[in-house]
């Protein structure tokens, strides 16, 4: 069977679900109407996602010399954080820290502005250029049938 992912909204943050957490979700929910909608996920989001990757994720990984793991998670924690509210049980003090955002969802719109973020953080901080993705690619790939 394959697999659905599909997404969700949240306090205005969009992020990627399966059909099992989605059923999850469901079941939690009060009895009432609601209105569910659902869209194909975009090509150019997925192809955005794949070359943030190979060569986004790929640069920072060879200038730092870490593994690419560890590379995407700090492109997210310095490039795309937010803020959580932690509430001390004892107290009711609320505290807000930031962390890394996730990517998993991302709408073409997210995927850009991301992108370009970690394309200029590259430039200005480390001095190295993370190249636009070739708007060409697709044009320029071999047929298999050939």
């Amino acid at each position: 069977m394959k697999a659905i992912s599909l997404i969700a909204e949240k306090k205005g943050e969009t992020f990627a679900i399966d059909r099992q957490r989605m059923a999850r979700l469901i079941e939690t929910l009060p009895d009432g109407k609601y209105e569910v909608s659902i869209e194909k996920a975009s090509k150019l989001g997925v192809q955005q996602r794949k070359y943030y990757f190979a060569v986004v994720v790929r640069a920072f990984s060879e200038y730092w010399g870490v593994d690419r793991d560890d590379a995407h998670a700090l492109l997210k924690e310095h490039q795309n954080q937010k803020v959580i509210e932690i509430v001390d049980k004892q107290s009711g003090e609320v505290v807000e820290e930031v962390v890394a955002g996730s990517t998993a969802g991302f709408t073409t719109e997210q995927w850009t502005e991301y992108i370009e973020k970690c394309q200029r953080w590259g430039a200005t901080d480390f001095g190295f250029v993370v190249p636009d993705p070739d708007k060409e690619w697709m044009f320029n790939q071999k047929d298999p049938a050939a």
